[in-house]
């Protein structure tokens, strides 16, 4: 089981498309985890989710606690890019489970019909974990706040 606490501060503007985040696990208090996120629906899903991280990522997290600080916000995908990129280039030092070097991602990429069908297919009649019905309830709440 993971715990996780979301951060924002008020220097961050909740209505900017992309965003930048770190994952710091409590104890350690050092970044272990650098991403962007592309907000929608009013949430940060990305740099809250779990279940699409790597396996470095969940051993490290495993029955640990840790952080999500949304570090940096704007509608200029190239920004936050270059944030990751610094981010991922100065923590390089420490115990990181990033993959690459940052900055590439593909924002406001669509699937295809047959794809988001095949998607959805292939979720349903799987029943959603308590934390995931959480982690839903969050960006419900979220959403109003904005």
């Amino acid at each position: 089981m993971r715990y996780s606490t979301l951060i924002i501060p008020d220097s961050v503007s909740k209505d900017h498309k992309y965003y930048g985040y770190l994952h710091t696990l409590e104890e350690e208090m050092l970044p272990f985890y650098a991403g962007i996120g592309t907000k929608s629906n009013e949430s940060f899903s990305r740099a809250l989710d779990e279940e699409s991280r790597t396996k470095e990522w969940k051993s490290k997290t495993q029955n640990k606690h840790y952080n999500i600080e949304i570090c940096i916000s704007s509608d200029d995908y190239n920004i936050i890019k270059q944030w990751e990129i610094d981010m991922i280039l100065k923590l390089t030092k420490s115990d990181i489970v990033n993959k690459t070097k940052g900055g590439e991602g593909n924002p406001g990429y669509k699937h295809t019909e047959e794809t988001r069908k095949k998607m959805s297919e292939s979720r349903k009649g799987k029943k959603l974990s308590d934390m995931h019905k959480f982690k839903i309830r969050v960006g419900h709440i979220l959403r109003k706040l904005d």
